[in-house]
């Protein structure tokens, strides 16, 4: 089953937190960790990341693309639903810049 957490206080150890807790459920199968930090580039760099050139925003054709895309699909306009990405994504797949991995546990940097 698949669990969110979330917190937005700055400071408070979410980095380190994420970090241990995702290694820990790695034990048990694969762990994505999506930091979409746009102030503090610390989890990606506990994952090797260096900050990416290009954002995977960038890739998805930008923050206008997106936010027109969402706002369609949560205003029920067009067809059933808004197609957000215009093929299947696999991590794999993703330019290397943007995902780290540590053994199971995979960090994706979507900075917006």
């Amino acid at each position: 089953m698949p669990k969110l957490i979330v917190s937005g206080r700055g400071g408070s150890g979410k980095s380190t937190l994420v970090t241990l807790l995702a290694r820990r459920l790695g034990e048990q199968g694969k762990v994505l960790v999506v930091d979409a930090d746009e102030s503090n580039l610390g989890l990606g760099a506990i994952f090797g990341i260096e900050p990416p050139g290009k954002t995977l925003m960038d890739y998805l054709g930008g923050k206008t693309a997106v936010k027109e895309k969402l706002v369609a699909m949560l205003k029920g306009e067009g067809s059933e639903q808004v197609a957000l990405f215009t093929e299947k994504m696999a991590l794999d797949s993703l330019p290397p810049e943007l995902v780290g991995w540590d053994g199971p546990v995979a960090c994706l940097i979507s900075r917006p």
